[in-house]
């Protein structure tokens, strides 16, 4: 009977505490869990394709030589979940550059990462993410076959397809960490694209005047020159050889 008591007083208080626990540490825990819960996903999702059937070696100075089969997945990137992919080496912080060679049961494109992008470093670029959070760039080249040899850069390498069903690829991949002076190559090389893609958007010199810029101010593609017309002083680029004739017609007084 002295137990039946003691039960009665002191379980409903031991459960009505517990209660209240519940209801301040819930918010938080659940915070804590979602988070646990999504980073585990995010994990399981990467660790998961990079399974197959074959052989790889990591040597002590970073070299990797990989070869397999493997079946694709369906992709985890945002914005590509109807797609198709296998992931022949997972996101890391090493950057490396190599070749794969590769057959697969379809045609296949050629997926390599580049990143984690800096915050405001995706602006203008395609990318890559599972989270919209932890961001890569994107080099996606769809040769439209299904075997072949790329040479690819980055921290992570794959192959795609657009469809939904799954595609089997036999791989081999020889890649090794790349060193400043390639990655000053590869600076340079960016560069060199990213003028060129300035170049074609380089407005004609009219349509500069149009949008307001002063006819002193017009830019030229490179390999041309700024001259003025002697009737109305507009602006105009022109080859250097063609300058002293159009001096000589009157057209120009430059």
């Amino acid at each position: 009977m002295l137990m039946i008591n003691y039960n009665k007083k002191i379980l409903p208080a031991f459960y009505d505490l517990i209660y209240k626990l519940d209801l301040l540490f819930l918010p938080t825990m659940t915070r804590i869990m979602t988070t646990i819960f999504t980073t585990s996903i995010l994990i399981f999702s990467l660790a998961m394709y990079p399974t197959f059937q074959g052989a790889a070696a990591e040597s002590m100075d970073g070299s990797i030589v990989l070869s397999g089969t493997m079946e694709s997945l369906p992709d985890p990137g945002i914005g590509h979940e109807s797609h198709q992919i296998a992931i022949l080496l997972p996101p890391s912080d090493k950057m490396l550059v190599g070749s794969l060679t590769y057959t697969a049961s379809e045609p296949i494109q050629l997926i390599s990462l580049h990143g984690p992008l800096a915050e405001g470093e995706d602006a203008g670029q395609p990318i890559w993410t599972t989270d919209d959070e932890t961001k890569f760039a994107l080099t996606f080249v769809d040769p439209e076959t299904n075997m072949g040899t790329w040479m690819f850069s980055g921290n992570a390498l794959a192959v795609h397809t657009m469809n939904t069903d799954p595609f089997t690829v036999s791989y081999s991949v020889n890649a090794g960490p790349m060193v400043p002076a390639m990655m000053e190559e590869e600076e340079m090389m960016m560069e060199e694209e990213e003028e060129m893609m300035m170049e074609k958007e380089i407005m004609s010199p009219l349509q500069q005047m149009k949008s307001g810029v002063a006819p002193a101010d017009v830019t030229c593609k490179d390999g041309l020159e700024l001259i003025f017309k002697a009737i109305d002083g507009s602006a105009a680029c022109v080859k250097p050889s063609s300058v002293e004739k159009l001096i000589q017609t009157g057209w120009t007084s430059q």
